[in-house]
């Protein structure tokens, strides 16, 4: 529920408040976010601060897809400015190595292993009952963290990689099938609700999905099918 807490329910207050120039209601999940923040320590939880008046002003544009070029372009060149002059590598590492490189490793990381060993099967998972064979007792994330030398990191990545992990090239047809089912459903209904509103609450579980998370995880703890659901 602290997942859907910060990454749906507070988003959707929030994004239907901007639109709808409720007051009381942006500063009530304004405080829920900060709140939630508070509480898990987490701060991908402040994200909706940014995220939701961004796409709140860039669908106010005539030409939004050229706003996001130059505002991304814009960022990636400060971060590189202040990395030098500051001699501060942490935002560039964050903006750059983990939105590009990290993602892209872990996704060889997970081809590397699987190709040499069993396939994971849903092993140690909520869909045990799908199990073809239980090769591992411990979660996929965990396993590529002990093939990287570290027993306590969980070495996450998106749903492509993931499932060549559970079961091949099967499972990455099977994966991918259901993303263009569930990402048709969304355009259907993007197309009769403001997008802007369709942006703010599934920026941050599409983004799991394509980069962080098993699909079956991405669906249910990340919000994916509960902001499909709310849309």
């Amino acid at each position: 529920l602290n997942n859907w807490t910060f990454k749906i329910f507070s988003i959707i207050i929030l994004a239907w408040a901007i639109s709808k120039k409720k007051f009381f209601f942006i500063f009530f999940s304004i405080a829920l976010i900060i709140l939630q923040f508070g509480f898990s320590g987490h701060k991908s939880s402040l994200t909706g601060l940014f995220l939701v008046p961004f796409f709140y002003v860039m669908y106010k544009q005539k030409d939004s897809k050229k706003l996001i070029i130059i505002g991304f372009i814009f960022l990636l060149v400060f971060n590189l400015l202040l990395a030098r002059s500051e001699d501060n590598m942490l935002w560039v590492s964050i903006l750059i190595r983990r939105m590009f490189f990290t993602p892209a490793n872990l996704n060889n990381v997970y081809f590397e292993f699987f190709d040499k060993n069993p396939f994971y099967y849903w092993s140690n998972s909520s869909f045990q009952v799908f199990n073809l064979n239980l090769n591992y007792d411990i979660s996929l994330s965990f396993v590529i963290g002990r093939y990287l030398g570290d027993y306590t990191l969980g070495a996450n990545t998106g749903f492509i990689a993931s499932g060549y992990a559970q079961a091949g090239l099967v499972g990455i047809i099977l994966y991918t099938t259901i993303v263009i089912f569930l990402m048709n459903v969304i355009n259907t209904i993007a197309k009769k609700r403001e997008l802007y509103i369709v942006m703010s609450l599934l920026i941050m579980p599409l983004s799991v999905l394509y980069t962080s998370s098993d699909l079956p995880t991405s669906f249910i703890t990340h919000g994916v099918l509960l902001g499909t659901l709310l849309l």
